[in-house]
């Protein structure tokens, strides 16, 4: 049994429901509850038995719908997000026939009541047409937005940049990369941009090239710092998983004031501000950390690569990543002593 409802807009939703029991048959007494919840017809709508890969679906597996819809933000936080930052069409909600359907109905009627209490509204349009690009012009988009995102963290190494110019200078490299991306290629189909990874190894390069011209082993400072990066470049690629912790409070934010920030953006940009408050004789040995702070504005840079997602959605959200880091930074130099504080910190 699938059903689905369509809308039309940024912030509207597509809702499929599927059902888990296999393609073949359909579980006939959940048929007209769930019409009367939905007002549609089941004969009248699409079948979908899978999670088919296709632009503007947002569709979660069987077992992760099963564990998100334990916690009370979690399920709704992803479907706002598939609205808000991926500009989906339609979304999946799993229907399960071996489990109690009233449970599985209140949870329905509680997510599509709290989707459109946050402005997401339900109805029904038609897929959107799609032009198509030449290779070249794809290319080409890709080369631009490939240089716009390493001239970012490289204008902030060599200028020196503090933490607010290096914020800004992400934000107008952001914005023009994302402006090259806006075509239905990049919107719609979701075409990759390739070689974009290159610019996460930049941190590793900066402490190489700054140990060699020191002519020194690294130092202990040094070897922790690539260490977090080696963490970090793991969990952006998704080789190790996020805690349920971070779940939890992405998830909160997410439903309680419409952004989360990146773990990543928001780390990079506390240590980028940190480093920049030693002074003295260590300054040079806490500048090291500045290479782990890159993060800040390459995960800011990256943001803006995506293309389907709206840019007042991605400034809101590196903005927030970066205060959050920022306010940190300057709280724990105002509250343990000052700059020396972040020579304790930074400079071991």
């Amino acid at each position: 049994m699938a059903l689905a409802l369509t809308q039309a807009s940024a912030q509207t939703i597509d809702l499929i429901l599927l059902n888990h029991a296999g393609p073949g048959r359909a579980v006939s007494i959940h048929e007209p509850e769930v019409e009367a919840l939905l007002g549609k017809s089941v004969s009248a709508l699409p079948s979908v038995w899978n999670c088919p890969v296709r632009p503007g679906l947002f569709c979660l597996p069987p077992h992760e719908a099963r564990q998100w819809s334990r916690t009370p933000d979690s399920l709704l936080a992803r479907y706002l997000r598939a609205v808000r930052d991926r500009r989906m069409s339609s979304a999946v909600f799993w229907i399960f026939p071996e489990a109690p359907w009233p449970p599985q109905r209140r949870l329905l009627i509680n997510l599509t009541q709290q989707l459109k209490r946050r402005g997401v509204e339900i109805g029904t349009v038609s897929e959107p047409n799609v032009a198509l690009e030449p290779a070249f012009a794809l290319w080409a988009r890709r080369a631009g937005a490939f240089l716009a995102a390493l001239s970012v963290p490289l204008t902030a190494v060599w200028a020196g940049l503090g933490p607010i110019g290096a914020f800004c200078a992400a934000l107008g490299g952001g914005s023009a990369a994302w402006a090259l991306l806006q075509t239905d290629a990049f919107r719609y189909q979701l075409q990759g941009l390739h070689f974009v990874t290159l610019v996460f190894a930049l941190p590793f390069v900066v402490l190489i090239l700054r140990q060699r011209r020191r002519g020194q082993f690294f130092s202990v400072s040094e070897v922790l710092i690539l260490t977090l990066v080696a963490v970090a470049l793991l969990r952006l690629k998704m080789f190790l998983p996020v805690t349920s912790l971070e779940h939890a409070i992405r998830d909160w934010m997410e439903v309680a004031i419409g952004l989360r920030p990146r773990v990543a953006e928001t780390t990079g940009w506390f240590f980028f501000a940190l480093a920049g408050q030693v002074t003295g004789v260590r300054k040079k040995e806490a500048q090291a950390w500045r290479a782990f702070g890159l993060f800040g504005p390459i995960v800011t840079m990256n943001s803006f690569l995506h293309a389907h997602t709206p840019i007042d959605r991605i400034v809101l959200r590196s903005l927030l990543g970066f205060l959050i880091g920022y306010i940190f930074s300057f709280m724990i130099i105002k509250l343990r002593g000052g700059r020396s504080t972040a020579q304790a910190v930074l400079s071991s």
